[in-house]
């Protein structure tokens, strides 16, 4: 399993080269831990077509990824750095932890000690002090609008995981991605803040249904019955003392070879074995039927003054078919 697969195409999409500045940060024992975390939530050991295709991407990616474009459309060290480390306090298996916790809606559970891991982390707290630049300027990306945003706006975080997931699961052309990066600027919303929006239309039309494309693959039947099978591995683990959280916190290959050495190790098997599924509006009793709700992420991209929604009735129409759609349907392995 390649997890830290650093997807260097991705990277020359988003800037010519990783700055000087960032690679020490990078290279710190928290950030690294983040290769062995696979970005898909656990669904690459999985048997799903679209995941045995998959080209494997790790946390620590993604956060490079964030913070290249970041770093491309604010040239601030500050923003920059902050988008690299906002993944730096994700679990193996990244949301499945929050169905463990049965946070399925806001998937915010694996965030919470962000603040606590950078104000406790000496390596970094050094490397910052070299550099001058307070923990406090670093420690929430949502100090910076085009690192973070509230939904459906667009910033670096929601346009890389979806860049990464048309790339390594869809695989979309590279040159495609190059396309609809290069008619991205930063702009001014309604509400007068800074968020990167798309100075073409048809770019922002693209880009619109990609993006419905990749909202519907992270909401699947697939993905909501894997995330709380494995979830329910892992609440398993950690009641019987398999598991402590600060197991959660270590490398996935640390942890799965935990699980196979355990009583859990028919059912992590079985998880791995997963492929088919089956649903229904009235389970039967011949299988093991879930049901499971999750986050809806989407996006509605300024095409540069207006919504795309409100530009495009078409586009409107299929997301709010997305938005309308229940999740209240049983799901079983077959």
């Amino acid at each position: 399993m390649r997890k830290n697969h650093l997807n260097p195409e991705l990277f020359t999409v988003y800037h010519d080269e990783v700055p000087a500045f960032l690679r020490p940060y990078i290279q710190t024992a928290a950030m690294r831990r983040l290769s062995d975390i696979d970005m898909y939530c656990g669904m690459i050991y999985t048997n799903f077509p679209l995941y045995r295709t998959a080209a494997p991407c790790s946390r620590l990616a993604h956060s490079i990824g964030t913070a290249l474009i970041t770093w491309h459309f604010t040239e601030s060290r500050e923003a920059a750095l902050a988008a690299l480390f906002h993944d730096i306090a994700t679990p193996v298996f990244s949301h499945s932890v929050d169905f463990v916790y049965a946070d399925y809606l806001q998937q915010e559970y694996t965030e919470k000690d962000t603040k606590a891991l950078l104000h406790n982390d000496q390596e970094i707290l050094a490397l910052l002090a070299s550099d001058g630049i307070a923990v406090e300027q670093v420690d929430d990306y949502q100090l910076y609008p085009i690192a973070d945003n509230p939904s459906p706006q667009l910033a670096a975080d929601r346009l890389e995981y979806t860049f990464g997931t048309l790339r390594n699961i869809l695989h979309v052309p590279l040159e495609t991605l190059k396309e609809l990066y290069g008619a991205l600027q930063v702009g001014v919303n309604e509400q007068g803040e800074t968020e990167l929006v798309f100075v073409d239309a048809d770019k922002a039309r693209c880009f619109g249904d990609y993006a419905l494309t990749c909202s519907k693959i992270y909401t699947s039947q697939e993905d909501r019955y894997s995330m709380e099978r494995l979830a329910r591995i892992l609440r398993r683990a950690l009641a019987e003392g398999i598991l402590t959280n600060d197991d959660l916190m270590r490398r996935e290959e640390d942890v799965i070879a935990g699980l196979k050495a355990s009583s859990l190790n028919e059912e992590w098997a079985a998880f791995r074995h997963l492929g088919k599924l089956r649903s229904a509006a009235v389970p039967d009793e011949t299988g093991d039927w879930l049901q499971v709700n999750a986050k809806k992420r989407w996006i509605d991209p300024l095409c540069p003054e207006i919504r795309l929604m409100e530009k495009d009735p078409a586009y409107k129409a299929a997301v709010q078919e997305y938005l309308n759609q229940s999740f209240s349907e049983y799901i079983s392995s077959i």
